[in-house]
């Protein structure tokens, strides 16, 4: 089974949404309906589906900013926007954005077939791209192109940096770059990049008097809440008790 998040401010949206789409004849599951889109980032960044539908006007957070946010985290769920009528305009930004689908609301139950069955094909493309990569050895062209793109992340990590772009910069098939870094490096591209990112923040918090906030920025994490969540996964600790712990003041 595939699965989708669904995000809309408006419940009864939620509501139709919901049943309007022939999810399991898909093969498709909801895990995850959200009014509220910060609430929905963080469940998409921690539950990683495969597919997530959204309303483009939204508090706080739009659809796009949804979109954006999620790509900015290393987050490669495929996006549908979803808009009323009159924000039709946002649809090239939406796709400029990696945005797999945009549409109208509401809805047609032949749209929802079109887009399950779009979403099937793609999702099934990158599994079989996936099983043939890991039966064959790596081409060695490929392998020294890797190379240079693990060199070029060491070097630029604590920018916005997307596994799609390194594909394209070092000739790489993104699907296959997918492939390398967990062969290379025993992980996946986004815990590559916060390990970087976190031992930085570590060496910095030990050595110099800058703010959590400002470290977090200087590594890469532009939002706060979310490097002190990170920082936490991967050290035990907050950045704070990091810091005071390496200074010799313990935990508290």
């Amino acid at each position: 089974m595939y699965t989708a998040v669904l995000v809309d401010d408006e419940y009864w949206a939620l509501v139709a949404l919901r049943r309007s789409l022939p999810w399991e004849a898909y093969g498709f599951h909801i895990i995850g309906e959200f009014m509220d889109p910060e609430e929905a980032l963080e469940q998409i960044c921690e539950q990683k589906p495969d597919v997530v539908f959204t309303d483009i006007r939204m508090p706080e957070l739009s659809g796009i900013d949804l979109l954006r946010e999620s790509r900015r985290r290393d987050i490669e769920s495929a996006f549908i926007i979803i808009s009323g009528y009159g924000e039709f305009i946002y649809a090239q930004e939406a796709l400029q954005h990696g945005a797999f689908d945009y549409r109208l609301k509401p809805l047609q139950p032949e749209e929802g077939d079109e887009i399950l069955s779009s979403l099937l094909k793609r999702f099934q493309k990158q599994k079989e791209y996936l099983r043939q990569m890991q039966a064959p050895s790596f081409p060695a062209c490929g392998n020294e192109n890797f190379q240079k793109l693990l060199e070029y992340v060491a070097k630029n990590f604590s920018d916005e940096i997307y596994l799609r772009d390194l594909a394209d910069r070092f000739y790489l098939n993104e699907t296959y770059c997918s492939v390398l870094f967990k062969k290379h490096t025993g992980k996946n591209f986004s815990d590559y990049i916060n390990d970087l990112r976190i031992r930085k923040a570590q060496q910095l918090l030990e050595t110099t008097a800058k703010s959590v906030e400002e470290i977090g920025k200087t590594t890469g994490f532009r939002d706060y809440y979310y490097f002190n969540k990170v920082f936490k996964k991967y050290s035990g600790l907050t950045p704070a008790q990091y810091r005071r712990q390496a200074l010799g003041g313990g935990e508290a």
